[in-house]
């Protein structure tokens, strides 16, 4: 499983872009939920996701969730990251990797992520949980040590 790297160029765009479109075919999107779109209930699946439209419930398992501008998101989210492109939403996220708040996001909520990266012109009300990872070089508190001489 390959982890978000932030501000690639697939996932610049700004404009909603549905399967068959070359930022769809280069994320390989296992599902899409198109702008007039609505579903309510749980959704579980592996691979990358985006949503255009609107998702009242759960989103569980996606290797990475793309919520375009055009999204409006309430419940839960549970995936390895999360891309918020401008998108209203009102859930709690937890992800493995990276969760992004790009520039006219309005999100409200419990983050929990490895990373957390907001834009400036962002709206967010809630709680950051930070979790980095124990490789590379995170390291727990018993693991400081003084500066040698």
């Amino acid at each position: 499983m390959q982890a978000m790297q932030p501000r690639t160029p697939e996932m610049s765009r700004a404009a909603p872009t549905p399967p068959g479109s070359a930022t769809a075919a280069t994320l390989d999107l296992s599902a899409y939920l198109g702008p007039d779109s609505s579903l309510v209930g749980t959704l579980s699946l592996a691979g990358n996701v985006r949503i255009d439209g609107s998702l009242d419930g759960e989103l569980l398992g996606a290797n990475l969730v793309i919520l375009g501008p055009s999204s409006r998101v309430r419940g839960k989210i549970q995936a390895g990251s999360v891309l918020v492109l401008g998108a209203e939403v009102a859930a709690d996220i937890t992800v493995r990797g990276a969760i992004e708040l790009r520039q006219g996001a309005s999100v409200v909520g419990t983050l929990a992520a490895a990373e957390i990266h907001m834009d400036p012109d962002i709206e967010f009300s809630g709680k950051c949980d930070l979790h980095p990872t124990r490789s590379g070089s995170a390291r727990s508190p018993g693991e400081l040590t003084a500066p040698s001489e």
